[in-house]
């Protein structure tokens, strides 16, 4: 084909656009690739040679899912076609020549408009997104590169303030292998640096290479333990293995060089989470209810929940003949997973249980993670109510607030309710049903009775009937299309009913609940349902009772004896035997240890003023606390300890230390003090001098005045 004829240059275009689309390819496959294996180098230290096999991966992902790059010249014919409105479709023509006169014709004449337009450049658009795509990866790169990453240790992360690093001389690198334990389900790791953050028991293995011979190199731990580095047989590859079971500090020593401190920091395993949700801790099941009731429950754990289950004790008969049986019950749930949360769910069945009326269920969920660690939650108690203990009199002739023979008409309907379910099968469904309404009536008067101590107006009728009128007032123009207004003028309105009574909170809510009770107990008994009433009204009883414990006052019977007071005092302004509340500091360090710490503060202080190069002796002490403080919490006092030696070494060379230094070890002083807060005093110097002076003269006064 002539480079001249106009199908050369569909084929042309079609060749160019595909080369377009691979290399928008390419720069897809970059852009994704960078920031992924980046981000892998700075959380896992994966190493970036693995961006030679994603690139390539992605690209063939790319051109799979895109199959734009197998163009060819029909697919820019109808481009040009869509795009171009002057070839009038005919583009086609161009590769297939027509034999007809017409198509012939048609044929010229988009020849020659195909000379004159402008041939436009589909691969532009894809191209730039590319671009634009591969710029962004370039931001992501260096934001991943400048942005200082937590440490995250099998989903725990754990701030924590650490040093800058550096390797002692001599040591040309660092390899720890970190091995935590199998029940934590987390891979091992490595790094190249020597503090480190790792999980309680978690196996360290350290290898150290030295550019030189070294004669032994040892590891110091938190300044009292030290461990020697096995070498090989050309003393330039170190290896140690410690098992890692508390937080601290270490040091490289090498030959008799020093490095800097390195922090441990250990991730306590935590024991099990447990929090229940159902039933509440005290939960009554009254009569009529099913015997059984649901629990659900949310156990949790850092590693892995290896176990639950719930310790059961019912509690059967009262007084000197209780009995106890435990009950272990399991949960419906396979713990073979290991998993760290499980939702738990469980019917309790106190039928099975052979609990009777009268017993009482304690409860609580006991769970085992897979380090071993056990714990359990808070004891829930399940009662179920005895009608027997219920229908007593026992107590009822102690003075209460309300009177006995609310409680006494309770008792009444539900004997009578019960003897009504009774004699069901030998009374007409007339007379059956007059009998319910009737005590339905009774459960209505009973409850307005009640409804008085809520402040409620009692309408033992049923009708509307009022002892007073609501005059609504003249009418005024300004009043026209008042809608309060003429509420006012026809409703019911008074203060809050509950704002009316003297009660607490606690008993005004008591005294709505049973309310509600005896107002579903009157609803079945008006329906003719007296079985559907019948646990209505035991639970009103029920919460009467609870009413007649909680209204009972206790009044001593030996009147309250105070301190004679002495006449010969009185009036006399003697106040020496009086002293002011102190507030007494309780200190966890010895006072002499603790006057010497305060000391070396004061130490330091002049160091930093006056610029000398000293170490007093009071810093021996506090390098001593330090040291043990930084064993312990190595994120807070590490950088303390630093300073602390920083400071020894320069008045060791006659060098005034730096006033950081000195500004870290105070602060960390102060920290182990409590130098901060008011210091204890002496109760005889509780009051001011001025104070003092006055009482003093004024008692000479009056013992010059007295005969």
């Amino acid at each position: 084909m002539q480079p001249d004829h106009p199908a050369y240059m569909l084929h042309r275009i079609g060749i160019r656009w595909k080369r377009r689309i691979l290399l928008a390819g390419s720069l897809w496959a970059i852009g994704i690739s960078m920031p992924l294996g980046v981000l892998l180098w700075r959380l896992w230290q994966v190493s970036l040679f693995w961006l030679v096999v994603f690139i390539p991966l992605v690209y063939i992902v790319f051109l799979f899912l895109n199959r734009s790059w197998r163009i060819g010249a029909n697919d820019v014919a109808r481009y040009l076609d869509k795009t171009e409105p002057a070839l009038e479709e005919s583009c086609i023509l161009l590769l297939n020549p027509p034999t007809g006169v017409l198509p012939g014709l048609q044929l010229q004449r988009i020849t020659a408009v195909l000379q004159t337009i402008d041939m436009p450049k589909p691969w532009l658009s894809p191209l730039k997104k590319s671009l634009a795509a591969l710029g962004v990866s370039v931001l992501l790169v260096l934001l991943v590169c400048f942005t200082p990453l937590k440490n995250n240790i099998g989903g725990n992360s754990k701030d924590t303030a650490s040093l800058p690093e550096k390797h002692p001389q001599g040591v040309s690198s660092v390899r720890v292998r970190i091995l935590p334990p199998v029940y934590t389900g987390n891979a091992a790791r490595e790094q190249k640096q020597f503090g480190l953050t790792v999980e309680e028991n978690s196996g360290v293995y350290w290898t150290v290479q030295t550019n030189y011979r070294a004669a032994n190199l040892y590891f110091v731990f938190n300044d009292s333990v030290k461990l020697p580095l096995q070498p090989d047989t050309a003393h330039r590859y170190w290896k140690l293995e410690k098992q890692i079971t508390r937080t601290g500090f270490y040091q490289l020593a090498a030959d008799s060089l020093l490095s800097e401190l390195y922090r441990i920091d250990m991730v306590p395993d935590e024991s099990p989470s447990i929090t229940v949700h159902q039933p509440r801790a005290g939960t009554v099941i009254d009569f009529g209810m099913p015997l059984r009731t649901g629990l659900r429950a949310t156990v949790t754990d850092d590693y892995g929940v290896q176990e639950a289950w719930i310790m059961a004790t019912i509690a059967s008969g009262s007084g000197e003949g209780v009995k106890f049986r435990e009950e272990q019950l399991r949960f419906p749930v396979s713990f073979a997973a290991h998993a760290r949360q499980y939702a738990l769910e469980r019917t309790i069945d106190l039928a099975a249980l052979k609990m009777i009326p009268g017993d009482e269920l304690y409860f609580y969920i006991l769970a085992r993670d897979n380090a071993g660690h056990e714990k359990r939650s808070d004891i829930s108690l399940i009662t179920l109510a005895d009608t027997a203990q219920l229908m007593s009199l026992s107590g009822l002739q102690i003075g209460m607030s309300v009177k006995p023979d609310f409680f006494r008409s309770q008792r009444q309907i539900i004997i009578e309710t019960e003897q009504l379910l009774r004699d069901r099968d030998t009374i007409s469904t007339e007379r059956f049903r007059e009998r319910s309404n009737n005590l339905g009536i009774d459960q209505k008067l009973l409850r307005m009775r009640y409804g008085k101590f809520l402040g409620e107006e009692n309408n033992l009728d049923g009708a509307a009937a009022d002892d007073h009128d609501h005059e609504g007032g003249g009418n005024e123009a300004a009043d026209f299309g008042n809608a309060e207004k003429i509420l006012d003028a026809f409703s019911h309105k008074h203060d809050i009913a509950e704002d009316a009574t003297f009660f607490s909170a606690e008993t005004k809510a008591q005294l709505k609940a049973t309310l509600a009770e005896m107002w579903n107990a009157e609803l079945n008994l008006r329906l003719y349902k007296p079985r559907e009433a019948l646990p209505y009204e035991y639970k009103a009883l029920r919460l009467l009772k609870e009413l007649q414990q909680k209204d009972r006052v206790y009044v001593a019977k030996t009147s309250t004896r105070t301190t004679p007071l002495k006449p010969e005092k009185r009036l006399t302004a003697d106040l020496s035997k009086i002293q002011e509340p102190l507030w007494q500091k309780t200190l966890t360090l010895p006072a002499e240890d603790t006057r010497q710490l305060r000391l070396a503060m004061a130490e330091l202080e002049k160091m930093r003023l006056s610029g000398q190069a000293l170490f007093p002796p009071s810093m021996n002490m506090a390098y001593r606390y330090i040291s043990n403080a930084a064993a312990s919490a190595p994120s807070t006092y590490l950088t303390a300890l630093a300073s602390v030696r920083r400071i020894q070494d320069a008045a060791a060379k006659k060098q005034p230390a730096a006033k950081t230094d000195v500004l870290q070890t105070q602060k960390a002083l102060q920290q182990l003090t409590g130098a901060g807060l008011p210091a204890p005093y002496h109760p005889g110097t509780s009051m001011q001098q001025a104070g003092r002076d006055y009482f003093q003269h004024l008692q000479q006064q009056r013992s010059y005045e007295r005969p």
